[in-house]
Formats: C-alpha cells, structure tokens, sequence
C-alpha cells in the first residue's frame, strides 16, 4: 500500500508541475518516458547492485540532470502559473511522511527526516497558506516575499539532497554508515531523486524565473 501510495503521490506532483507549466505536453510525454524508463530499471533491482563499478546510480543522477535541463529549457516563462507551481510544494508533506516511515523500516537514516536534519516538510506547510492566501484572500503577496519563500525552499530541498547523496552506499558517502539510504534506489522511492525533487526544484526556478522577468502574480495564475 505504502508503494502504490507513493506513485499517486509521484504523479499528483507532475500532474500539478504539468498546469504550472501552462500545459506543456513535450514536458510531460518527456517526463511520463522518464518515469517509465526508470520504473522498469529499478523494479527488477537493476540499481540495487551497489557494489557496480562506477555506481549504477550515479548514471541516474547524470541523467536526471539533463532531463531537468531539458524541461526547463522547454518552458515558456510566459505560460509559468505560480499558483500551480505554488501547489507543487503541498506534496513535500506526503513525502516527509513516505521519509519518516521508510526511517522506521530502516531504509533510510533518521537524519533524512525532520527527526534529524531535513526541515523540508516546512516548506510544504507553509505552501498551503500561500495557496489559500493567493486563491481566497485575492491579493497578490510582495514579490520579494515569493522570491525569499522559494528560495528558502530552494536550500531546504538543496539540504536534504546533500544529505541523501552522502547517506547513499556510493564511494563518497560520508554520513549514516550504519543505517545508509538505500530506498532511493528501490521501485518505487527511485522516483524521489529522478522526478519529485526535479519537479519540486523546476517549481522553484521557474517561479523565480517569472518574478525576475515581472511578470504580475495575478497574469500569472490567470493563465
């Protein structure tokens, strides 16, 4: 139940990223083959062999990176909705709880959760107010306060993205030897690494992308 809860969660986070985007159907058939590709290379434990020379995973790792490049550079910043991508960050709670209770099971180290060092599910609180304040109060917040939010959650998600790297059984890790993060390279939670922290991480550069460029807050969720 915990997987199948997990991929809804995946795809709620794309399915949000895909209207934020103003519909962007190359992004989303890019990233439904992404999804898939990695899907299948991590049910049949593909990844689990960390022991591979060089890491399997740090493969997935290269790749990602160029998928985001892709994405991002096949964005419009005049269809970005804020609002939407605002909405993108409400599933950073679901994930903290996936976190907490894959800590239990001992699939990742305690640091990784807000019982440690990642403060992560904060950013996803505080999105709702910003959600109900843009959507029922009808007043646009200062735009230096949406440029500070994001990029507080921009280094909040940079965080624990440090964190899982180096808590990983990969040649440079350094932190959580005795319980290391091994889901991210199991079917499902490989999707966290290869597309929920992509999208939560385009979520963020695209609306400061938006706000540098002026483009009114209110224009934006319009569209």
């Amino acid at each position: 139940m915990l997987r199948i809860l997990f991929v809804i969660v995946t795809l709620l986070a794309l399915i949000i990223f895909y209207f934020g985007i103003g519909k962007n159907r190359r992004v989303l058939v890019t990233s439904l083959v992404w999804l898939l590709f990695m899907g299948l290379i991590s049910y049949n434990g593909y990844l689990e062999n960390t022991d591979a020379k060089p890491p399997r995973f740090l493969f997935v790792m290269v790749a990602t990176a160029f998928v985001v490049m892709i994405i991002y550079k096949s964005v419009d910043k005049s269809n970005i909705k804020i609002g939407f991508l605002t909405a993108v960050h409400t599933v950073r709670v679901p994930v903290e709880l996936f976190l907490f209770e894959l800590y239990l099971q001992e699939q990742i180290p305690a640091l990784m959760t807000f019982k440690g060092w990642n403060f992560d599910i904060l950013i996803g609180i505080f999105s709702f107010f910003i959600l109900f304040y843009l959507v029922y109060n009808k007043k646009n917040l200062p735009r230096f306060m949406m440029l500070l939010w994001n990029i507080i959650g921009l280094l909040f998600l940079a965080t624990i993205v440090f964190l899982a790297v180096f808590s990983a059984p990969l040649p440079i890790q350094q932190f959580a030897f005795d319980q290391p993060n091994i889901a991210v390279v199991q079917f499902p939670y490989v999707f966290l690494p290869t597309l929920i922290v992509p999208v939560v991480f385009l979520s963020h550069l695209l609306t400061i992308k938006k706000l540098l460029y002026r483009y009114p807050l209110a224009d934006a969720q319009r569209k």
